[in-house]
Formats: C-alpha cells, sequence, structure tokens
C-alpha cells in the first residue's frame, strides 16, 4: 500500500452488535503516492511514513470507537500543506527548501469521532514546531503550535535548558481552526514561558535534544470491550478495560 507494507491484525465477535478490535501498521509508505491516491491538491508532499494504529469499539459507527497511535515522517516535504503554508505566512518564515523538516512526528487518541494529538513534532534545520489538539472525523480542527529553535540549533547552545525561561520570550504561537483544507489561523506573541506553552513542552522534555524519536509501539490491547457492569460507551473511554 502506497508502496510500503501495510499490515492488518483483527479480531472481531460476530454477535448481534459486533465487537472488534484491531491493529495497522504501516512501514516504509509513500508520503508522495498517499498525496496522489487520495488527496486533490498535495503533489509536492513528500516524505517517508511509519505508523500504527490500534482501534477497539462496537457496531459500525465511527463514533463508537477508541484507539490511539502514531505516525513519523522522515524527510518530510510538508510545504504545500494548507496548515503549514498558513502557519509559515503567519510566522512570515521562508524555508530553505520545500524538505522544511527532517522529520515530523505525532502521537494521538481516536475517540468521540475525533482525533486526539497529544504531541505534534515538526523538526527542521532552522524552525521547530511543536503543537497539540483536535482533528474531527469531518476534518474540522482546533490546534495550537509554538515556533522554537531546531534541535540542531538547540545542541549548538550550551546551558540551552538551564536559560529556556528567558529564552522563550518573544516566541510565536499559533492557533489554527477551520478546516483542514482551509484553515483560519491566528499568531499570538508569547511574551514569557507561560502556563500552557509550559504543558505543551513537558511531554517533549523527555526526548534526547540529539537525534531523532523513535515509534513506541505498545502490547496489542486486550479483547475485552464490554466491563463486567456490561456497559461500554465510546465517549467515555474509561469504560474500556
Amino acid at each position: 500500500a502506497v508502496d510500503g507494507d501495510l499490515t492488518l491484525d483483527a479480531d472481531a465477535v460476530l454477535q448481534d452488535i459486533p465487537e472488534y478490535r484491531m491493529r495497522i501498521t504501516l512501514s516504509q509508505g509513500s508520503l508522495e503516492e498517499f498525496a496522489r491516491q487520495y488527496t486533490s491538491n498535495g503533489n509536492n508532499l513528500r516524505g517517508v511514513m511509519d505508523g500504527w494504529i490500534d482501534l477497539a469499539g462496537r457496531g459500525s459507527s465511527r463514533d463508537d470507537m477508541i484507539g490511539k497511535g502514531q505516525l513519523m515522517i522522515t524527510k518530510a516535504s510538508l510545504y504545500e500543506l494548507p496548515v503549514i503554508v498558513q502557519i509559515f505566512n503567519e510566522l512570515r518564515f521562508v524555508p530553505q527548501d520545500k524538505t522544511a523538516f527532517k522529520y515530523a512526528m505525532a502521537d494521538f487518541d481516536v475517540k468521540r469521532g475525533q482525533f486526539e494529538f497529544s504531541k505534534i513534532d515538526l523538526d527542521g534545520d532552522t524552525i521547530r514546531l511543536l503543537g497539540k489538539g483536535v482533528v474531527r472525523f469531518d476534518g474540522m480542527m482546533n490546534l495550537e503550535f509554538y515556533s522554537m529553535l531546531s534541535r540542531q540549533t538547540r545542541t549548538q547552545i550550551p546551558l540551552f535548558d538551564l536559560v529556556m525561561n528567558e529564552a522563550t520570550r518573544g516566541w510565536v504561537g499559533v492557533n489554527v481552526s477551520g478546516n483542514v483544507g482551509a484553515p483560519d489561523i491566528k499568531k499570538r506573541a508569547v511574551p514569557q514561558l507561560d502556563d500552557a506553552l509550559r504543558q505543551l513542552l513537558r511531554p517533549f522534555e523527555l526526548r534526547s535534544p540529539a537525534g531523532m524519536p523513535r515509534l513506541m509501539t505498545p502490547g496489542f490491547m486486550p479483547f475485552q470491550l464490554v466491563p463486567p457492569n456490561g456497559t461500554f460507551d465510546a465517549r467515555r473511554p474509561e469504560t474500556y478495560r
């Protein structure tokens, strides 16, 4: 699939309201081929995709589905994505080349009919964007990104982490709403390391400043969609055990 290897492992209980679980993995997929097959304006997208997603639920409704996953895109030419174009325009940033990012990585959960991104990491030679937020199945979204120094630049500055509070003065935050094909971008200054930025940065601080993050594939989720009390509500993931 899309010039890579796609695997599927799934179980289903065939009853009046079927229950299911599945894991899908993608290895060395082509973002260019994916864009050619599934998008109308992504001819200039490039990159190598690796990732996994676990899904589980009952019945045929997408709203009754929960899951989680990760996606990594290396050598990521994402400049033609409407969201990236608009963010760069707001930041008045012109990439040195169309690749723009050495990699892009996202961690997400699936619930309530949407993807909930806990970490979005776009790392280039001269700029790094960190983000989080929500993209609904219908394409509507609410995301926030912060611009910061790239990993390469961080490793060249001694004691960077010790002066992070001062270094963050003058950073720029970007709020992204609207539809994925027609994003609405609003820029805001970040005069200091405020609580929102602290919370966003916390998951990224565990990673080494050097090198590239890795996909962390957990064990396959247990096949017990209905807990002992006999209730299951995909809008309340805590009912899933």
